[in-house]
């Protein structure tokens, strides 16, 4: 086969970055999903954690990051302070296929406090993406589809699929974001390990659970700009500290969601 015959089809928008090609195939959206709609695991005095679970083909979870701060106050200087609440990946190492969702209850932070922190919690979005299946979106309206060789189809213009934009950094500053008209989801790690490390002292000698995140924080810098900046870590600090001994399990990346 010829090298013109292997190009097929590549679309590119106006920055001249790839968008569609034919000889690869993107993860549709499959389900939206509201956090405060997911089957309660548990709550607590501090949090609130919910399951979501895939359904077939379904591959990966991307969480909404709040667009709507709210002004909770000045800071010393008088400028205003402006906070959300978001939720977070806690999802369990053992339990394949079921991803686990929390938010926590405590905003009373001086100058940031927000009240009735679940309610807008249970607002927020996740976003479900997996293999593209044959199946047309909208068999009705008109748009763009495009087929691989072999006549499969990998593109359908009237579907949504995944729209990566970025990474954060792993840095203080994190990347900001417009988001007056914009909207974005991120998607996280999350790895809690059951009787992971086992220590202590006289009764607290036995074997522990331990974390393994990167998340993504989220700091509003005003009502129209956020800024994002990835954390990872491995709790707590006096476990077999794997974290700095090899590379992260998996990162974090943003997406667009606008108009999903």
């Amino acid at each position: 086969m010829s090298k013109i015959e292997n190009q097929g089809l590549k679309v590119y928008n106006e920055n001249s970055n790839l968008c569609i090609d034919s000889n690869y195939s993107n993860l549709e959206l499959k389900r939206i999903v509201k956090f405060g709609d997911l089957p309660l695991r548990e709550r607590n005095s501090k949090f609130v954690y919910r399951n979501l679970t895939l359904q077939n083909d379904e591959v990966l979870v991307a969480r909404e990051v709040n667009s709507s701060p709210l002004k909770t106050g000045t800071d010393s200087s008088g400028s205003p302070n402006y906070n959300a609440v978001n939720i977070f990946n806690y999802s369990y190492a053992n339990e394949i296929g079921t991803y686990c969702y929390g938010m926590y209850l405590d905003y009373n932070q001086t100058g940031y406090a927000i009240s009735n922190p679940e309610s807008y919690a249970n607002e927020l979005r996740l976003f479900v993406f997996g293999t593209p299946d044959q199946s047309e979106g909208n068999t009705g309206d008109a748009g763009l589809k495009v087929y691989d060789k072999s006549g499969n189809g990998i593109y359908d213009s009237n579907k949504k699929y995944m729209r990566v934009i970025g990474v954060p950094p792993n840095s203080f500053f994190g990347t900001s974001y417009d988001i007056t008209n914009a909207k974005y989801a991120v998607v996280e790690s999350s790895m809690n390990l059951p009787d992971y490390a086992y220590g202590g002292f006289g009764s607290d000698n036995k074997w522990h659970a331990c974390e393994f995140y990167c998340r993504v924080n989220a700091v509003y810098l005003g009502p129209h700009t956020i800024n994002l900046a990835q954390s990872n870590a491995f709790l707590p600090g006096n476990a077999i500290n794997i974290y700095t001994m090899v590379p992260l399990l998996s990162g974090c990346f943003i997406l667009d969601v606008t108009n999903y």
